[in-house]
């Protein structure tokens, strides 16, 4: 498992997606890439819901500027107008504070949530199967606030 969440770890960063993740797996016992205080709150979230994997990370520019901006318009859920997101994420919901209950209560609806504090946004997205589930939705996060944030630009 070691060897696949530090993979997925690679990848967003080579991606551009983001330049510090947070990712864990879990076999019999949960690994973690690397140490970080938010291991102890995302543990609760991996002990509250029925998956085996977990990202935890801000994202890289621009993808961080955008969400952030859209956070700040959208109070409680971002609701994305393209076809891909719509049907697969059906949206993106926000919190204020990073703490199990919170990222639990919108974790268990959607595949992701963003949490948008004071000291900057993170996105949490989490795999049944494996680190890449959470990697593609991470991906799609992104990718549909790019999106969102142009067509809207365009408008």
């Amino acid at each position: 498992m070691e060897k696949l969440v530090n993979k997925y770890a690679d990848k967003l960063i080579k991606a551009g997606l983001a330049h510090d993740p947070l990712i864990c797996g879990q076999d019999e016992d949960i690994v973690w890439n690397r140490q970080d205080d938010a291991i102890a709150t995302l543990i609760e979230v991996m002990e509250g819901m029925d998956i085996n994997s977990l990202i935890y990370a801000e994202p890289a520019e621009p993808y961080r500027t955008i969400l952030a901006y859209l956070a700040s318009i959208y109070p409680d859920c971002i609701f994305p107008r393209d076809c891909e997101t719509r049907t697969f994420l059906h949206d993106l919901p926000i919190t204020r504070r990073f703490s199990a209950d919170a990222l639990l209560s919108r974790l268990l609806k959607r595949k992701s949530v963003l949490i948008a504090e004071d000291n900057g946004l993170h996105i949490a997205t989490f795999g049944t199967v494996s680190p890449e589930q959470a990697f593609v939705t991470f991906s799609s996060v992104c990718f549909a606030g790019f999106v969102l944030f142009f067509s809207q630009y365009l408008e």
